[in-house]
């Protein structure tokens, strides 16, 4: 990433305008209000107006912290996304969601405040760790599943060709955002995946990543929609064949048991999307039909504990 920050800052350099850096820790453990705090503090320490920008260059960490100390910094200031992992640049940095964590949840406390670009340079790609590559193709696999398109396809074959994969999952994600700014309708199906996979990561307080648990939430509440609707085992077995070629592990029996789903099903109670004492779930009932249920938490609980 230092490498990174230097190419970037040399070349803005060039151009004659001047920049000061913020360095923040890695990982998901620091979307706080401290750490909130301490970019805000650093943006007015440097004198940094409405008239300047902020560029966010990293992860999905780095682009959701961003977005909402720059959308509460002086009421809004400009931001530009650059993301440097594959789930930031078909994901993350798109769509204006920012937020941090709280001990009640994850992303509970957030902004919208959409950049002003995104600029996703694909040709970092072959360059990342394999594990965080790996992550982002949990995210994409979720695109594969939510429309009738060729993704899992292209996944699936000997030479993949991520590049097009990405432009894929970016026109997507784009689609759902201008039809839903404000996360209150069909955007909600982006969270396929997603209820489980947040419970994952307040369970295990982050010591799995993100990507990981999406992996793992993809799968089960697949076998979720397979119980809850009686469909075939055709759409599991999909997203399974896939993440095994991945070597992504999707085994929430080594996170928790039967006994610790009463737990997760209290994380997902706190879950943003909720609004009644349902829990909100994106299920599908074929590749390209997804849908929004709320589900009482007794069938959660009942089906959760059928699977796990």
């Amino acid at each position: 990433m230092q490498k990174y920050c230097n190419t970037v800052n040399e070349s803005i350099k060039k151009e004659g305008i001047t920049t000061v850096i913020y360095v923040m820790p890695n990982g998901e453990n620091s979307k706080t209000f401290d750490e909130t705090i301490k970019i805000t503090n650093f943006l007015a320490q440097n004198n940094i107006n409405r008239n300047d920008v902020v560029i966010a260059l990293g992860g999905g960490v780095v682009g959701d912290i961003t977005g909402f100390a720059t959308g509460i910094y002086k009421r809004g200031m400009t931001f530009i996304q650059v993301p440097t992992t594959l789930m930031a640049m078909v994901d993350a940095s798109i769509g204006g969601k920012t937020a941090i964590n709280i001990d009640m949840g994850k992303n509970l406390v957030g902004v919208f405040h959409q950049p002003k670009f995104v600029f996703c340079d694909t040709d970092i790609i072959d360059k990342l760790p394999q594990d965080i590559f790996c992550e982002g193709i949990t995210e994409v696999i979720k695109y594969g599943i939510l429309e009738k398109n060729n993704i899992i396809t292209k996944l699936l074959e000997n030479n993949v060709n991520i590049y097009d994969i990405i432009t894929e999952c970016i026109r997507i994600k784009a689609k759902y955002v201008e039809c839903d700014e404000f996360d209150v309708g069909v955007r909600q199906k982006l969270n396929f995946g997603h209820t489980i996979a947040h419970s994952i990561e307040q369970f295990t307080n982050h010591s799995i990543s993100h990507g990981k648990a999406v992996g793992i939430g993809l799968v089960y509440e697949t076998l979720f929609a397979e119980k809850y609707f009686g469909l075939d085992n055709s759409i599991s077995s999909t997203v399974i064949k896939t993440l095994q070629k991945y070597n992504i592990d999707y085994s929430l029996q080594k996170i928790c048991e039967k006994k610790d789903i009463n737990t997760l099903i209290d994380f997902m109670g706190n879950d943003k999307k909720n609004n009644d004492s349902n829990i909100t779930f994106v299920l599908p009932k074929e590749i390209g039909n997804t849908d929004i249920y709320k589900i009482p938490v007794d069938t959660v609980c009942k089906i959760l504990s059928e699977i796990v």
